[in-house]
């Protein structure tokens, strides 16, 4: 084993241990300055590289970005349309209902018709249970139920709805006396078809 006896004063050593120490420090930022610049360097090379893999995955799914776009303005197209739809079947339901009320009321205010109207009850077309196992559908139509002056005000009535060209069928269902004491008055029911 090899000792070393440093007989210097005690100023040079302390300048040799400066040096030392300094040289020691300069090596070890070096070393920390190479480090830090080769971890840069990779950092910047994997961060290049995902630029590049980010460019190629968003230039490989821009038709599917695409497609999502156009989905949700077509979304936004058939909400529309739902809309105009329901409106369209509102209107149509209201139109139906105040023309079946003018055809109803014009037949009504016929001088020659005098009838009270009771009940006027609307179907819509709809197939039973029981009769669509038979392959047949009720139609929608409308049951008017009142009182007349007589037998000829209920024709009268029933020949208004006819010339209202609204219904394809006026049908008198049922002409009865209204009253069991003599009057002629009339209890009537109407079917009509659309």
């Amino acid at each position: 084993m090899k000792r070393v006896l440093n007989l210097a004063p005690p100023g040079i050593r302390r300048r040799q241990t400066l040096r030392r120490l300094r040289h020691a420090v300069a090596t070890a930022v070096t070393a920390a300055g190479v480090l830090s610049g080769l971890w840069l360097v990779v950092e910047w090379s994997r961060g290049a590289s995902m630029a590049q893999s980010l460019g190629r995955l968003e230039a490989e799914y821009a038709p599917l970005a695409r497609l999502m776009e156009e989905d949700v303005e077509l979304r936004a197209e058939i909400a529309r349309l739902r809309g105009r739809e329901q409106l369209s079947l509102r209107l149509t339901t209201e139109q139906l209902g105040l023309s079946l009320l003018a055809a109803v009321s014009r037949a009504a205010a016929m001088p020659e018709a005098q009838v009270y109207l009771d009940q006027l009850h609307y179907r819509s077309t709809h197939a039973k249970s029981s009769v669509r196992q038979r392959g047949a559908t009720e139609h929608s139509g409308v049951k008017i139920e009142g009182i007349s002056r007589d037998g000829l005000a209920v024709a009268r009535f029933a020949e208004g709805l006819r010339e209202s060209r609204l219904f394809s069928q006026v049908s008198i269902e049922t002409s009865a006396p209204a009253a069991s004491d003599g009057s002629a008055l009339r209890k009537f029911t109407i079917a009509c078809a659309f």
